[in-house]
């Protein structure tokens, strides 16, 4: 990544984990277990490549064992991702996603 800005970041058996993408900015606590991987989506523009941080997360977010990010993306926690589970588009309400996509499952 070409930046890294969290307030707290914790890793948990950090085997695998990839903090890729162009940049990750956390206002809150970042929980990561292992395997999680941040990355990029591939054919993005010349624009996105530019920009500062692809993953923009506004509050707390734990992420679950070997569940990839593909940003740019923005998150609105506190957010809880389930383990092995794949997001590619903004989550813009708090709450437990989990799947391939990644879809909230309580309200």
């Amino acid at each position: 990544s070409r930046t890294v800005s969290v307030k707290q970041l914790n890793i948990g058996h950090s085997t695998g984990v990839v903090l890729g993408g162009n940049g990750i900015k956390c206002t809150g606590k970042l929980h990561l277990s292992s395997g999680v991987v941040f990355g990029r989506k591939y054919g993005c523009s010349s624009d996105l490549e530019r920009q500062s941080s692809f993953f923009e997360i506004n509050g707390d977010l734990t992420v679950g064992a070997n569940t990839v990010l593909l940003g740019p993306i923005k998150i609105s926690g506190p957010v809880t991702i389930g383990a092995m589970s794949f997001v590619d588009k903004d989550i813009e309400e708090p709450g437990v996603y989990v799947g391939i996509p990644a879809r909230k499952v309580n309200k």
